[in-house]
């Protein structure tokens, strides 16, 4: 840090020339990384004729449904497949961070769904959550698979 001295004897500390380069090299290497195009997948399992993954639920995803903090997902696709559920039958619901009502963003899907940028926008430590029924045989599993358009969140603007 650098040291300037005032003469009314209190002291300022800025940052020197090598600090400020260290800030900006980290943030134009976050900047200069740009857009990541994601594909996600997670894993549960029908109990109770109904199934639930990720969100704050006990699941076995693969991977997380969500970014990182410091970055925005813009989901594309969604889709579930799996033998605990029946295409076209099976009804399943779209959540934000967690199952509730407070927090749906779209209902009665049967196959899956395709979003235009900026419809379904993820936020740092923000989580993807789907329940539905499940018809098909109690204790075998649903897969959920989706596509992302991930960005910094200082490129937020390239979503619009």
């Amino acid at each position: 840090m650098a040291e300037f001295e005032i003469k009314a004897g209190a002291k300022l500390d800025l940052l020197n020339k090598a600090e400020m380069r260290e800030v900006l090299v980290g943030w134009y290497a976050e900047i200069g990384r740009g857009i990541k195009f994601r594909q996600f997948s997670g894993q549960g399992t029908v109990a109770g004729a109904v199934w639930t993954i990720g969100g704050n639920a006990a699941d076995n995803r693969r991977d997380p449904l969500g970014p990182e903090a410091g970055m925005l997902w813009a989901v594309t696709r969604l889709a579930v497949s799996g033998n605990g559920v029946i295409p076209g039958t099976d009804l399943f619901s779209v959540f934000v961070n967690e199952v509730t009502p407070s927090k749906l963003v779209e209902s009665g899907l049967t196959r899956g769904a395709k979003y235009d940028v900026g419809v379904l926008v993820l936020a740092g430590n923000d989580r993807l959550a789907l329940a539905g029924a499940g018809t098909g045989v109690a204790g075998t599993d649903v897969t959920v698979s989706g596509a992302a358009i991930e960005v910094p969140v200082q490129l937020a603007w390239q979503l619009l």
